[in-house]
């Protein structure tokens, strides 16, 4: 189902996951139940020891990568890509800057990266 999924990776039931195809999970990393993941594109990479709380959505088009021992906390964005509104949507990351977050970060309630 998953491109990878490390040792001890967990994924609550009630998560949302399309395109898991395109998805990598590293070892002991945490989706908690309410998450909507979206693996389009280059896909989603999630480092080891991660934890993505409830109500967070995280989207690809891009490659998106979470580096090790990162949290995106309740209710927390984190988008690859933007849109241009042309009907292709999900066009690339860099179109307004911005880096993703890397090793030991942290994405707050109710943020948007």
């Amino acid at each position: 189902m998953f491109k990878s999924l490390g040792e001890n990776a967990t994924i609550y039931s009630l998560a949302k996951i399309l395109y898991p195809e395109n998805i990598s999970i590293g070892a002991e990393s945490v989706v908690d139940d309410f998450v909507f993941m979206y693996g389009a594109g280059k896909g989603i990479q999630i480092g080891k020891f991660c934890h993505i709380t409830a109500r967070c959505i995280i989207e690809s088009g891009g490659l998106l990568e979470i580096g090790d021992f990162s949290t995106i906390a309740y209710s927390g964005i984190v988008m690859a890509s933007s849109d241009d509104y042309k009907g292709n949507c999900l066009t690339g990351l860099g179109k307004f800057g911005g880096e993703p977050p890397g090793d030991r970060e942290a994405i707050t309630r109710n943020s948007c990266f």
